[in-house]
C-alpha cells in the first residue's frame, strides 16, 4: 500500500472520452474489479482520518489500523508539499503554470477567463480526492481562506491567481508562517485585490488603507470571538502607511509586467508606531518598514492567538476551546511560527479527541469525500462533462475555490452551511454520484458491492469503507428495505438497477454530513 490514501491510478483514454484520473485507494472503471475490505476502525481513528483528509479511504483505514491514528498523524505531516503524482497528472493543465506577466494576462482575457476557471476547479477536486499528502491539501484550502482573495472577477488582476495559489499559499502551507504571511504580503494578486498596489502616501488621492486593515484584522492580529482587539484605527492607518509602496510593475511593454516592485515615490517617509510604540519605523527607510512591520506583526501574541484559533476552529470545533486556543499559540511561538509542530499539539489534544461530530463538512469537502468514498473515477480534460459538472456543483453549492467575494474567506462554521436547501442538495449529489447520473463523472459500483454474502453484510462493508462505523440493526433494515430486501437476503439478489441506492443513502447518513 502506498502511503495515505493509496496511490492513484490512470485510465487509459478511450476514442472520444477524455482520460480520467481514480482516487487515491480506488481502482480504475478500466481495471478489473478487486474486492477491499477494510478492516473497522475505532472511532477516534476515523476522527483524526476525517479531520485530516477529504474523507477516508480503504486505504486510510488499512493504515490506521496497522499504524494507529499517531502513526498516520507523523505520516502526514511528514509530508509537507504536493503529491508528485497527483501534480504529474495535472501537467497537461497549462494555466496552473501562469505568472506574473503580459502573456498570463492576455491568456486569462475573453474565453481564457473560463478555461482558467475550469482548470483551477478541476486542479482543486483532483488534488483533494487523490492526493496521498490529505493534510497538506487541507492546510492549502485553510490558508486560501485565511488570505482570501478573489481576483478572477477582475479582468486586470485574474492572471495574477494561479501564481498566488501555486506559488504563494501552496508551497507555505506546512511551512512557516512568517514565510507564508511574507509571500501574501510580496503577492501581486493580493496587493492588487486590496488596492495597496496604487497606495501613494504622495498623491491626491493619499494612503489607501485596505491592505493595512485586512493585514492586522484578518492575516495577523485579529478580532477576538467577544469582538475585542489589540489595535485601533490610528493602528490600521499606520500599518497601511508603513506598507505604501508596496506595488506592481503596471508598464505592459516591461518583461516583468504586474509583478512585485516596490515604488520609494508612494512610501510614507514620515515617523509611523503601531500598538502604542510597540512597534516604531525606527531607522527603517522603503521597503524595509514593511518588511520590519510584518517581522513584528508575525510573532505578536495576538497573531499567535488569532493562527491558533484558525487552525482549531479548522480541525477541531466551530467554537474551540479557549484553553485549547492558548496551547497551541505558544506553540506556535515556542516554535518560532513553524506550522508543523503547531498542528502536531492540536491533532495530538484531548480536545480533538472529545470533539467528534463538531465539524460539518463544507460543501467542497462533502463533494471530494463522496468521490473518495465511492472510487468515482475524476475527469482529467477540464472542459469535459465531467468536470463541467463538478464545476456546477460546486457553483451551486456556493463553495467553487476562489469564489469567496469577501477577504475574511469561506465560512469554517456550519451555521452558514446548514439549511434545509443545502442538505436537500447534498443528499440529491449523493444518489446522483452513486446512481452515474452526473455526466462524465463515472463510479464502478462493482468493487464497491463485490464480496458475497446477504444484503446486510454489503450494508455493513459499505458502511465501514464510508467510515461510518458500525449501524445499528434498524438502520442496516431501513437501508435493505430501499432495494426491496430485508438484511438477511443474498446480496447477489439486489436487482442492479436498484443496487446505487444502497451507498446513495448512506452518504446522506447525517455521521457522513461531518467529519
Amino acid at each position: 500500500m502506498a502511503g495515505a490514501g493509496g496511490s492513484p491510478t490512470t485510465q487509459p483514454a478511450t476514442p472520444g472520452s477524455s482520460s480520467t484520473l481514480s482516487p487515491a485507494g480506488t481502482t480504475p472503471a478500466a481495471a478489473a474489479p478487486s474486492v477491499v475490505t477494510p478492516r473497522a476502525v475505532a472511532a477516534p481513528g476515523i476522527l483524526v482520518a476525517n479531520r485530516i483528509t477529504f474523507g477516508v479511504t480503504p486505504a486510510i483505514l488499512s493504515q490506521i489500523d496497522q499504524q494507529g491514528g499517531g502513526g498516520f498523524i507523523d505520516d502526514q505531516l511528514a509530508r509537507t508539499g504536493p503529491d508528485a503524482e497527483v501534480e504529474a497528472r495535472l501537467g497537461a493543465l497549462g494555466m496552473l503554470r501562469l505568472n506574473p506577466s503580459l502573456a498570463s494576462y492576455n491568456a486569462v482575457q475573453g474565453t481564457g477567463a473560463a478555461r482558467l476557471r475550469q482548470e483551477i476547479t478541476l486542479a482543486a477536486v483532483t488534488r483533494a480526492v487523490a492526493s496521498r499528502h490529505q493534510l497538506y491539501e487541507v492546510m492549502c484550502h485553510l490558508w486560501m481562506d485565511h488570505f482570501n482573495l478573489e481576483v478572477f472577477n477582475d479582468g486586470s488582476a485574474r492572471h495574477l491567481l494561479v501564481d498566488y495559489q501555486e506559488k504563494v499559499i501552496r508551497p507555505n502551507a506546512l511551512g512557516s508562517f512568517r514565510n507564508l504571511l511574507k509571500a501574501t504580503a510580496h503577492a501581486p494578486a493580493m496587493l492588487a485585490y486590496l488596492d495597496n498596489d496604487t497606495s501613494n502616501a504622495n498623491s491626491k488621492q493619499g494612503i489607501n488603507e485596505n491592505y493595512g486593515r485586512e493585514l492586522l484584522e484578518l492575516h495577523t492580529l485579529g478580532i477576538a470571538p467577544d469582538g475585542s482587539q489589540v489595535y485601533t484605527e490610528a493602528d490600521v492607518r499606520a500599518a497601511a502607511m508603513a506598507m505604501t509602496g508596496w506595488s506592481t510593475v503596471s508598464d505592459r511593454k516591461a518583461a516583468d509586467f504586474s509583478a512585485f516592485v516596490f515604488r520609494p515615490q508612494y512610501h510614507h517617509t514620515g515617523d509611523i508606531s503601531l500598538l502604542n510604540g510597540a512597534w516604531i519605523r525606527g531607522a527603517t527607510q522603503g521597503q524595509a518598514t514593511g518588511e520590519s512591520l510584518l517581522e513584528f506583526l508575525v510573532t505578536h501574541p495576538s497573531t499567535a492567538r488569532h493562527v491558533a484559533r484558525r487552525i482549531c476552529r479548522r480541525l477541531v470545533a466551530d467554537n474551540p476551546p479557549a484553553s485549547l486556543i492558548e496551547s497551541t499559540a505558544q506553540v506556535y511561538l515556542a516554535n518560532d511560527t513553524q506550522l508543523v509542530p503547531t498542528v502536531r499539539h492540536v491533532l495530538n489534544s484531548a480536545e480533538l479527541a472529545a470533539s467528534g461530530g463538531q465539524k460539518l463538512r463544507r460543501p467542497f469537502e462533502h463533494l471530494a469525500a463522496m468521490l473518495r468514498a465511492l472510487g468515482t473515477v475524476l475527469p482529467t480534460d477540464p472542459a469535459s462533462d465531467g468536470a463541467v459538472g463538478l464545476q456546477r456543483h460546486l457553483e451551486r453549492t456556493d463553495h467553487l475555490p476562489w469564489s469567496w467575494p469577501q477577504p475574511d474567506g469561506f465560512p469554517d462554521t456550519a451555521a452558514h452551511w446548514l439549511n434545509t436547501g443545502a442538505l436537500l442538495y447534498r443528499w440529491s449529489a449523493a444518489g446522483q454520484l452513486a446512481g452515474n447520473r452526473i455526466k462524465g463523472v463515472q463510479t464502478d459500483l462493482g468493487p464497491l458491492t463485490a464480496g458475497g454474502g446477504t444484503v446486510g453484510d454489503l450494508i455493513t462493508r459499505l458502511a465501514t469503507r464510508f467510515g461510518l462505523g458500525p449501524r445499528t440493526a434498524e438502520e442496516v433494515a431501513a437501508v435493505a428495505a430501499s432495494v426491496r430486501k430485508t438484511p438477511g437476503d443474498p446480496a447477489d439478489s439486489i436487482d442492479p438497477k436498484l443496487l446505487p441506492a444502497i451507498p446513495g443513502l448512506l452518504l446522506t447518513h447525517p455521521i457522513f454530513q461531518t467529519r
